[in-house]
């Protein structure tokens, strides 16, 4: 019977999250299409759903999980994931300072020469280690759910940014990984 009520929430749970996502990825790429960056309002949404995700995690960790074995596992992967997501938002915004938001300026040294979406990865990572301290079905299909989401997120992103940045974003594109490496996640041309 325990199992049937933890699969049950797991299930709500995955499909409040999904939905929730859904609902904001419709507003980025309408912010992308229309307006050419995201509106203030579409960013606190996006923010608000990593967090709505956060707490999702931690109201199913207090109801179901039994014992956090794997903890040095799912710490290192998420102290790693995020120190990885903070080193990427750090080039992302060296990038910046450094060109401007012009036509063909874009991250391409530190992490993006080795993947298009390093802060992703990170990201992911970050939330792996956190499933990881508390192995649950939930946990397991909010991650999968992430991760579709996120992956989704992305084509969005790199969509437009092909469009602003034209010719020398899909050079990039093309020689650059979009998740790890030259070959993992590459485009065909």
């Amino acid at each position: 019977m325990e199992h049937l009520q933890e699969a049950a929430v797991a299930l709500v749970i995955g499909t409040l999250f999904a939905l929730a996502g859904a609902r904001v990825l419709k507003h980025v790429r309408a912010d992308f299409v229309h307006e050419g960056a995201l509106k203030p309002g579409t960013l606190v949404q996006l923010i608000a759903l990593f967090c709505f995700d956060a707490v999702l995690r931690t109201a199913y960790i207090a109801a179901f999980a039994e014992s956090a074995a794997p903890a040095v596992l799912g710490l290192t992967v998420g102290v790693l994931g995020l120190a990885v997501t903070v080193f990427a938002a750090t080039a992302q915004a060296h990038a910046v300072r450094r060109h401007g938001r012009r036509a063909g300026a874009h991250a391409a040294g530190g992490p993006y020469r080795y993947s298009r979406n390093p802060h992703i990865l990170g990201y992911l990572a970050a939330m792996l280690g956190y499933t990881l301290l508390w192995p649950t079905v939930a946990g397991l299909i909010q991650l999968a759910v992430l991760a579709l989401l996120l992956h989704r997120w992305v084509k969005i992103r790199e969509d437009h940014l092909a469009l602003i940045h034209g010719e020398v974003y899909r050079y990039y594109r093309g020689r650059t990984g979009r998740y790890v490496g030259r070959y993992m996640g590459r485009q065909k041309r």
